[in-house]
C-alpha cells in the first residue's frame, strides 16, 4: 500500500458529520450480531450528537482514519485515570483486510505510551469471533466476561480484553 495514511482527531465542530459517519459504519458492522432494534437503540445511546459532545467535553477523543484523504474508519479512546480505554475501532467494509487495523493499533499503543499508560483495555461482543481473533493477534487477553444491562430490555454480552504496554 503506497497510499498516504493518517489519523486525524475529530474536532468538536465536526461532531454532526462524525456522528453520521460513525453510525453508518457501526450499524452495518453489527447486523450479524444484534437485532435491528438493539442496533438503533445503541446508535442513539453511544453515537448521538449529544452523547459525542458530552464525551468530547470529558476524557474522550475520536479520530478519523484516512487513506489518501478519504475516511476509512474511526477510533474512539477514553483517557481514564489508570488505563487507556479503546472504546471504538471500526473500518468501513471496503477497507477491512488491508492492514489498516494494524496501523490503527500502532497509533493506539502510541497514544497509551504518550499519555503514560501501561495498559489498554476494551470490551468486545462475545460472539464477534473475527474481532476477538484480531485482538488476540494484537496481544490482548480476555480478563473478564460481563453482561451489561443498557436499558430498554437490551444487554451487551461482552468480554473485557486488556493488553499491557
Amino acid at each position: 500500500m503506497n497510499e498516504q495514511w493518517e489519523i486525524v482527531q475529530v474536532k468538536k465542530q465536526e461532531i454532526e458529520e462524525f456522528s453520521k459517519y460513525a453510525k453508518g459504519i457501526w450499524g452495518e458492522y453489527f447486523t450479524a450480531l444484534l437485532t435491528s432494534e438493539q442496533i438503533a437503540y445503541m446508535l442513539d445511546m453511544f453515537l448521538s450528537i449529544e452523547v459525542l459532545k458530552k464525551q468530547l467535553d470529558g476524557d474522550y477523543k475520536y479520530f478519523y482514519c484516512l487513506v489518501d484523504g478519504k475516511k476509512t474508519g474511526f477510533i474512539g479512546l477514553e483517557y481514564e485515570k489508570d488505563a487507556l480505554f479503546l472504546s471504538k475501532l471500526y473500518l468501513a467494509k471496503e477497507y477491512r483486510g488491508k492492514g489498516l487495523a494494524s496501523k490503527m493499533f500502532v497509533f493506539i499503543e502510541q497514544q497509551a505510551v504518550d499519555n503514560g499508560y501501561n495498559k489498554i483495555y476494551l470490551t468486545c461482543n462475545k460472539y464477534n469471533r473475527h474481532s476477538l481473533d484480531v485482538y488476540a493477534k494484537k496481544g490482548f487477553e480476555i480478563i473478564e466476561s460481563v453482561v451489561t444491562d443498557i436499558g430498554s430490555g437490551f444487554v451487551m454480552d461482552d468480554y473485557v480484553l486488556a493488553k499491557k504496554i
